[in-house]
C-alpha cells in the first residue's frame, strides 16, 4: 500500500495525458444525476416525517445527545463514506485511461575500423634528419597523441607490429584507454638478438622497447599486409563500411607488394603509408610506393621532422570524420494500474468500515 501511494505521487502530473477522458466525463454524469436525485428524495422523506413527528411508536423520554457525541457519531458516520468516495474516485482515475511519454533523443556514433601496422624493423632505429631521437620513438610519440584525438569516436582499432614477420598485438577493440596501454607497452625495434643495432643506437632505447628475436630485423611488408588482409577477412565487422589500415614505415620493404595493395583495393580497405624518410636519397621500392600508391585509393605522406608528422596525423584524423546519427523515439508510460490498486483497497476498506459503524452505531445521531 505504502509502495503504491509512493509510485503515485512521485508521477509528474503536468505532462499526464488521458486516453479515456469521454468515458468518465460519461460516468460522471450519471453519478451527478444520481446524486441530485437522492438529493431530492430525502428531502421529501423529512418532509414526510415532520407531518408525522407526533405519532411515534413507544413512549418513554428522548435524550438530547451532547455536542461532542454527535460530533463523534458524524464523523464515524462520514469516514466510510469518504473512503468509498476516495476509491471510487481513484478508480474512475484508472478508467480515464492515464499515461505519459518521454521522447528519448539518442546519438549513435557509426564506428569505423581501424587497423595499425607499425614498422618494428632495425632500419626504425635510426634517426630522423637531424633529431636526436630514433624514428620509432618519435613515432610512439606521435602516435600517442593521434590516439588522444581519437578518444571517444567509437573506432574498432586493431594493432599489428612487423619486421621479418609480422605479428598480432591487439584484436579490434573499442576501449581506446585498453589500446593505448597495449601500444604503450609493444616493443619499438624487433631485431634478431641485436646484431644489426651498434651501441650507440642500442642504449637510446629504455629496458624493453628493443626485443631479440631469431631471423627479425627486416622490412618485409607483403608478407605483413598478407596477414592483415587475412586477419580483415575473418574478423572484420560486415555492417562497418569505413575501414583503413595506417602504415608507420620508412619505406624500406624487401619487395614491392603489389598483389596486396590490389587486394586492399578489391575490399574497399583505404591505406594510409606515413612514409619516416631516411637522410639520404630514398629507394626505389619506397619512391614507387609514393607513386603509385594512390592508385589503389591510398595516400602516402613523407615525414621530415616530428612537426611534419604531427600535422600528418591531424589530416588523417580529420579525413577519418566520425558518422553521427540522431534518432529520437517516444515511450508511453501506462500507470493506470496504481490507481486502480488504490482504488480497489480503499473501496473495500469503505464498506468494510460501513458494515462496522452499522453494527456498532445502528441509530443515526
Amino acid at each position: 500500500m505504502i509502495e503504491l501511494a509512493r509510485g503515485f505521487f512521485d508521477i509528474d502530473w503536468y505532462s499526464v495525458e488521458f486516453g479515456n477522458i469521454r468515458i468518465v466525463e460519461g460516468i460522471l454524469q450519471i453519478l451527478l444525476v444520481l446524486l441530485v436525485v437522492n438529493l431530492v428524495a430525502r428531502l421529501i422523506w423529512r418532509k414526510i416525517r415532520r407531518r408525522n413527528w407526533n405519532v411515534m411508536p413507544g413512549s418513554g423520554y428522548f435524550i438530547k445527545p451532547t455536542l461532542w457525541q454527535r460530533l463523534f457519531m458524524w464523523s464515524v458516520r462520514l469516514l466510510p463514506i469518504a473512503v468509498i468516495s476516495l476509491g471510487i474516485a481513484l478508480i474512475l482515475f484508472a478508467l480515464a485511461d492515464p499515461y505519459k511519454y518521454n521522447i528519448l533523443e539518442k546519438e549513435h556514433i557509426r564506428s569505423s575500423e581501424r587497423l595499425e601496422l607499425v614498422d618494428v624493423s632495425t632500419s626504425m632505429a635510426e634517426k630522423v634528419n637531424a633529431q636526436k631521437e630514433s624514428r620509432a620513438a618519435i613515432l610512439r610519440r606521435q602516435h600517442l597523441k593521434f590516439l588522444e584525438k581519437r578518444r571517444g569516436k567509437n573506432d574498432r582499432v586493431a594493432l599489428w607490429i612487423f619486421s621479418s614477420g609480422a605479428y598480432l598485438v591487439e584484436r579490434f577493440i573499442v576501449d581506446d584507454d585498453v589500446y593505448m596501454m597495449q601500444l604503450k607497452n609493444t616493443p619499438l625495434i624487433i631485431s634478431a638478438r641485436y646484431a644489426y643495432l651498434s651501441e650507440t643506437e642500442r642504449t637510446q632505447f629504455e629496458p624493453g622497447q628493443v626485443r631479440g628475436m631469431d631471423g627479425e630485423g627486416g622490412t618485409t611488408l607483403d608478407h605483413a599486409l598478407d596477414s592483415v588482409i587475412e586477419f580483415f577477412d575473418r574478423e572484420s565487422d560486415p555492417k562497418v563500411q569505413r575501414k583503413t589500415i595506417i602504415l608507420f614505415t620508412d619505406a624500406e620493404p624487401h619487395k614491392y607488394p603489389s598483389a596486396q595493395l590490389a587486394a586492399l583495393r578489391e575490399r574497399n580497405i583505404v591505406i594510409y603509408m606515413i612514409f619516416l624518410k631516411r637522410t639520404a636519397q630514398e629507394s626505389k621500392i619506397a619512391r614507387r610506393l609514393i607513386r603509385e600508391l594512390p592508385r589503389y585509393g591510398g595516400r602516402c605522406y613523407p615525414v621530415e621532422d616530428e612537426n611534419t608528422l604531427g600535422k600528418i596525423l591531424a589530416e588523417i584524423d580529420k579525413l577519418e570524420q566520425i558518422e553521427t546519427m540522431k534518432s529520437r523515439l517516444a515511450i508511453i508510460f501506462q500507470f493506470y494500474q496504481w490507481p486502480l490498486s488504490m482504488g480497489v483497497i480503499l473501496l473495500t476498506l469503505g464498506v468494510i468500515l460501513a458494515l462496522t459503524v452499522e453494527v456498532l452505531w445502528p441509530v443515526r445521531p
